[in-house]
């Protein structure tokens, strides 16, 4: 027969058992927070190194592609600067030829002629001499030491490749 006492034990027992079933699950649940947080930490590390290779090598990639790039501006710009002295060579020479022709009078004429021909000569011995990053930053030295000269020669030359490729616009069209 149950009797109170007896009834009290058992319940004792459960609430015990209950206790401990709790515990072990309490422990249970806190070693699966402890792995699932290990773990979590793990993949965080493992991203973060995976993130930083894939920027070191993303940073490596546009290194060699910018490199890759200069290197073929470099040499674009290396056969046009070749090109630009042969042309500065033939004017110089037209106006050789043009200040030679009216040398036996001399004038104001003749001897701009001459200085415009002595200058294309130099422009192309600069271009065949220097690279174009000298040059460039002789350009910038210019403008910084005579800024309204190098304003004023700009406008002058903007004007002249305007006239130019207008020129050869209207003779391509005829």
């Amino acid at each position: 027969m149950n009797t109170p006492t007896t009834l009290k034990s058992k319940a004792d027992a459960t609430m015990d058992a209950a206790r401990d079933t709790a515990d072990k699950a309490r422990d249970t649940v806190e070693t699966a927070a402890d792995l699932a947080t290990d773990r979590a930490e793990s993949s965080i590390e493992q991203a973060g190194t995976k993130l930083r290779q894939f920027g070191s090598e993303a940073a490596q990639r546009v290194s060699e592609t910018t490199g890759a790039l200069r290197d073929a501006a470099a040499s674009r710009i290396d056969g046009a600067r070749g090109a630009l002295a042969d042309a500065g060579d033939r004017l110089a020479g037209s106006l050789r030829e043009a200040a030679d022709r009216s040398a036996d009078q001399p004038s104001l004429q003749s001897r701009t002629l001459a200085a415009m021909s002595d200058g294309a000569a130099t422009v192309a011995d600069t271009l065949r001499d220097r690279s174009f990053v000298e040059m460039a930053g002789d350009v910038k030295a210019l403008a910084r030491r005579h800024p309204a000269a190098f304003a004023t020669g700009a406008a002058v030359l903007g004007f002249m490749v305007a006239r130019m490729v207008r020129a050869n616009r209207r003779g391509a069209e005829s």
